[in-house]
């Protein structure tokens, strides 16, 4: 059995003296345990849109280098009134449970245990779901009183009266923090892919293994939870003593967390791709039988036989995301878009995942780079979305082969002496540049259209139906 500390000073005034919080890593025994605090009712909640809250809280309170105009007073897609009241309330009450257990108690592992029991009539990804709620409660709460603190003089107040530190002191200790949140939020989503995945493969073993190690992969992000609510009130201590004295302590911990839930959401992605590969196989399986129940049938014509030979989905071929090679789904909207100014680069993508949501349109977003810097050049501004997670890129080399390609269309058309306004193509292809050498871009198209035939800047509305 492997320990390691988690240490935390959780006096309410001051940090004299360090809590001992032990983590043991025998899942065995931590899978029996939170095992028995899981009494499901049936009680669901939407954990898409409350993703969607959390995501976008995150993105505007805390400093993770994306701005946006968020819309105010809004009501994600399948929240009411009553149902926002009700799971407010519980969330509420999570919170301050965490915050109240995170002073007292120097246990974590009960401290997980007894927030587990407070969610016991939940599915196990509403539980992760309404954990992350509570603490994105506490956390923004933080960074509001850091925002506004210059400005707003009742905020200045609180900050003292909290001992809310100056955070440029700490962006190393703050790095760490918040990439442990984000890889929490990663494996959320992941655990509620699951969730969505179709009933034919409910007896696949790779499906059963997934689901058998959900409940350790929700009690290691609950402890990374708790250890970040714990970590947030050691920003106030940090006021009294050397920040590397009172957050260095928890470094190697912050650490280990981070590794444990980034192993569980790879291990997740990689049992989701295997069980995404079953459906595949159980799809092409099921249309062999059917063909071949055709074939063996009368026919006044062999057209059912060749519209199955051909296609089984209306005649369309699927559409491949090369990274991952998984299928894109009908009704997907896909952006392609390029330019080389970080700040546009986020305000769009933050704000066309926003609209796409409130519209209830299922965006997939892929940057293409742009032929106004060299691909060495892009290499930070590429790193850069990736590691705020803005939208998919393509590598290097694909987007070598897509602006060489569309110079070749282009230079193909002048060649036979295309007429600039009579040939659609030429007239995007001449677009899509003109747009490139201004500045950020975008192009949109609904799955599986393979003409252009949007492309516009982003001072333009940005999502229009192809």
């Amino acid at each position: 059995m492997m320990a390691f500390e988690l240490s935390a000073s959780v006096d309410g005034r001051r940090p004299d003296t360090v809590q001992k919080l032990i983590i043991l890593s025998d899942d065995s025994v931590i899978t029996k345990q939170i095992q028995d605090t899981h009494t499901p009712d049936g009680t669901e909640i939407n954990c898409d849109s409350f993703l969607q809250i959390i995501e976008e809280i995150l993105y505007r309170a805390v400093p993770l280098g994306i701005q946006a105009a968020m819309q105010e007073n809004s009501i994600p897609a399948g929240f009411t009134e009553r149902v926002l009241e009700t799971l407010s309330y519980i969330v509420n009450r999570i919170s301050s449970e965490m915050a109240y257990k995170c002073l007292t108690s120097g246990d974590a592992h009960q401290i997980v245990i007894s927030l587990l029991q407070l969610l016991s009539n939940y599915s196990w990804e509403a539980k992760l779901v309404l954990l992350l709620a509570a603490f994105v409660l506490m956390y923004s709460e933080f960074w509001i009183l850091v925002k506004f603190r210059v400005s707003s003089k009742l905020a200045s107040k609180i900050a003292i009266l909290k001992q809310v530190p100056e955070v440029e002191k700490l962006k190393k200790q703050l790095d760490g923090l918040n990439n442990l949140i984000m890889l929490m939020l990663d494996l959320a989503k992941s655990i509620v892919e699951f969730t969505k995945l179709p009933a034919l493969i409910v007896d696949l073993p790779e499906l059963s293994r997934a689901v058998d190690n959900i409940p350790t992969a929700i009690y290691w992000a609950a402890r990374g939870i708790v250890f970040s609510a714990v970590y947030t009130t050691q920003l106030t201590a940090a006021n009294y003593e050397d920040p590397t004295l009172i957050l260095g302590t928890l470094e190697k911990e912050l650490s280990a967390l981070a590794d444990k839930n980034r192993s569980s959401n790879e291990n997740l992605q990689k049992q989701l791709t295997d069980c995404y590969q079953m459906i595949e196989e159980e799809k092409k399986k099921s249309a062999y039988e059917d063909l071949v129940r055709l074939v063996e049938m009368n026919h006044i014509d062999n057209l059912k036989v060749l519209r199955a030979l051909i296609s089984g989905d209306n005649d369309e071929q699927p559409l491949i995301e090369g990274s991952t090679e998984r299928t894109i789904r009908s009704g997907k909207y896909i952006i392609l878009y390029g330019g080389s100014d970080l700040q546009e680069i986020s305000e769009f993508t933050v704000t066309a995942r926003r609209i796409g949501h409130q519209l209830g349109i299922p965006l997939e977003m892929v940057y293409v780079g742009t032929t106004t810097k060299s691909l060495q050049e892009l290499r930070p501004l590429i790193d850069d979305i990736k590691n705020q997670r803005l939208s998919n890129c393509w590598d290097e080399v694909m987007m070598w082969f897509f602006w060489t390609r569309v110079a070749s269309m282009l230079l193909s058309k002048i060649q036979v002496e295309a007429n600039d306004e009579q040939d659609a193509v030429m007239q995007e292809l001449e677009k899509l540049l003109m747009y490139d050498r201004m500045g950020t871009w975008a192009l949109f198209q609904q799955r599986v259209r393979c003409d252009v035939n949007w492309a516009w800047p982003c001072s333009a509305p940005l999502i229009a139906k192809v």
